[in-house]
């Protein structure tokens, strides 16, 4: 089941402006557990991307892809530490 993450408009632009991170006060609704990934959709059920969720923190979404499918954790794992090694 994939869980979900709905998000102000306001955080949604903030992302699609290159930023990483949703706020808790950007967060509308969570059907999620904290380290889960969720979809991030906007109030207007808009898609904005995937996130890993976090319920003890100020920054409640760190986006992961904005990809529109769901990403495979080891997929996902493996590009980001290729492009981790590449950067370096």
């Amino acid at each position: 089941m994939n869980r979900t993450a709905l998000v102000s408009h306001k955080g949604a632009d903030r992302v699609r402006l290159g930023h990483p991170w949703i706020y808790r006060s950007d967060v509308l609704a969570v059907d999620a557990e904290p380290g889960d990934l969720v979809h991030v959709r906007t109030e207007r059920d808009r898609h904005v991307g995937w996130a890993f969720f976090s319920a003890a923190s100020q920054i409640v979404l760190r986006m992961a892809t904005l990809a529109r499918e769901t990403p495979d954790d080891r997929t996902l794992l493996r590009q980001r530490l290729e492009a981790a090694a590449a950067y370096r």
